[in-house]
């Protein structure tokens, strides 16, 4: 008796395990079937979810997409922002991805472009212009007086060769004002700036006929382009920084001033 108890607790165990491993590989199919339902199947060029997404929001201006640094998501831009989509173009992520292993912002740079500034724009007329150099390298600036970051970043220019600062005056901090018009109005407003920023040398009084409307119009520019503050950095292909860097950080930041071809696909109108 006690053998053929022992007989039927080994056949039961072994049913036992059967079942249980045909649950697990039904679970696993069904885990791989929903997987399978998500992950790219029928739509798996850029080209192809461009004209789902417009199709499907058609109230949305969808201006580019292409494949993302990550598998199943597209990088998708909508005039100035950016989102990561699947390739259903149901789900919407948006945020930054990084790059662990090389300590990398991936989406920074792209952000950075959507949100370039045309430097046909800006008019030269009402800036202080500074050519150091062969003047190659663009550096256009939208600084105040009383800025301490400001000051710093005139230092770091003064150190910079072979480039064309075009600097245009934004007095907006308190005290700014009357100084931004005494360097506007000086003979030299070259010299003029940088002595004070440089050495905090203040210029001369403001003439009484110095025409001092520039200054106004440079805060509506600063006002109508939304520029974050002061320095507010604009390369010479319109990419935008706000705030200081030091002569490396501007070196390379200027030395990446182009735009690569990027793959991506353009939604028609």
């Amino acid at each position: 008796m006690k053998n053929k108890l022992m007989t039927w607790a080994m056949v039961l165990l072994c049913l036992c395990n059967t079942l249980n491993a045909a649950e697990v590989a039904d679970d696993s199919a069904k885990s791989d079937a929903v997987y399978s339902a998500s992950a790219p199947a029928s739509v798996k060029e850029a080209s192809d979810l461009a004209a789902l997404l417009s199709s499907r929001y058609p109230n949305t201006h969808f201006s580019g997409v292409k494949p993302s640094p990550v598998a199943h998501l597209f990088e998708v831009t909508m005039g100035h922002s950016l989102a990561y989509v699947d390739s259903t173009g149901e789900h919407f992520v948006f945020g930054h991805i990084y790059d662990m292993a090389r300590n990398k912002d991936l989406t920074a740079d792209v952000v950075a472009d959507l949100n370039k500034i045309d430097p046909s724009s800006l008019p030269v007329g009402d800036a202080i212009v500074t050519v150091k150099g062969d003047g190659s390298r663009i550096v256009n600036l939208f600084s105040d007086p009383v800025c301490h970051f400001c000051q710093q970043f005139e230092h770091t220019l003064d150190g910079m060769t072979n480039v064309r600062i075009q600097t245009w005056l934004v007095p907006l901090q308190p005290g700014s004002d009357e100084l931004a018009k005494k360097i506007w109005c000086a003979a030299d407003r070259n010299k003029a700036w940088r002595a004070w920023m440089l050495g905090r040398s203040e210029p001369q009084p403001t003439p009484s006929k110095c025409d001092t409307s520039a200054l106004q119009r440079n805060l509506e520019l600063a006002q109508r382009l939304q520029t974050a503050g002061t320095p507010t950095i604009i390369s010479g292909s319109g990419r935008v920084h706000s705030g200081a860097m030091d002569s490396s950080e501007l070196s390379v930041w200027l030395a990446s001033d182009h735009s690569p071809a990027d793959g991506s696909v353009s939604i028609p109108e």
